[in-house]
């Protein structure tokens, strides 16, 4: 296939991601076939193209809707710089993940996917993040920064709970769910977190901002949203 070939297939197919992501955020996973061709603009033989299945479109949204510590590109702000706590790097992982939320499409349509029960991705995203919340608020508790009776991984099943229903109660109104993630990570803190380490966090929206300004999924979603809108 020539070069010209190849970059209007990758066109084609990120254009049919980003259209998808669009409708199942919307519609979740209801949404058919024909809401896909007409929010990508791409004839239905397109989508066969690069897809067997509506199931293996939502697959590639998933995929691209996940959150990932990702490398930052090279015109990407740096993040605060500061020496890091491992309660700090939980709640910037959760308030980056709010901010991302209104901004990123195939977050939204990610997160609504894995809410869903009955279809095959039911599930998926807890299942992505517990494991690494467990593993840094174990690192906490090792390293002092939780009260002595918490069980970390408690802790993190708590705090991914309650993200989950914060998410489906702003699932009409995502521009909300920083400010509600901003009171749950207080919440949280409140409960497990010693004094001492409390006075040193930042739980503020903008930092979230600003850790979600320099997310590669964030450069994309605003690219993408150009062409494509």
């Amino acid at each position: 296939m020539s070069g010209p070939q190849q970059d209007r297939s990758r066109t084609t197919r990120e254009r049919l991601v980003y259209g998808a992501a669009l409708v199942f955020a919307d519609m979740g996973y209801a949404a058919s076939i024909n809401d896909i061709t007409e929010a990508s603009s791409v004839k239905k033989g397109a989508i066969y193209h690069h897809f067997k299945s509506k199931g293996e479109i939502a697959e590639a949204v998933m995929d691209e809707g996940a959150v990932r510590d990702e490398p930052m590109p090279e015109s990407a702000p740096a993040p605060p710089a500061q020496e890091l706590t491992m309660v700090q790097m939980v709640v910037d992982q959760s308030i980056r993940l709010a901010v991302l939320t209104p901004e990123v499409p195939a977050v939204r349509a990610a997160h609504r996917l894995a809410t869903e029960p009955g279809t095959p991705f039911f599930g998926r995203i807890w299942r992505h993040y517990q494991p690494v919340v467990v593993q840094v608020l174990q690192q906490a508790h090792d390293e002092g920064e939780l009260l002595p009776w918490i069980d970390p991984e408690g802790l993190a099943k708590t705090w991914i709970a309650a993200y989950t229903g914060y998410d489906l109660i702003r699932r009409s109104d995502p521009e909300h769910l920083p400010q509600d993630v901003y009171e749950l990570n207080r919440s949280m803190v409140v409960q497990g977190v010693r004094p001492e380490i409390q006075r040193e966090l930042d739980l503020t929206i903008e930092r979230g901002r600003r850790l979600a300004s320099s997310h590669p999924l964030y450069t994309k979603a605003k690219a993408l949203a150009e062409i494509y809108s």
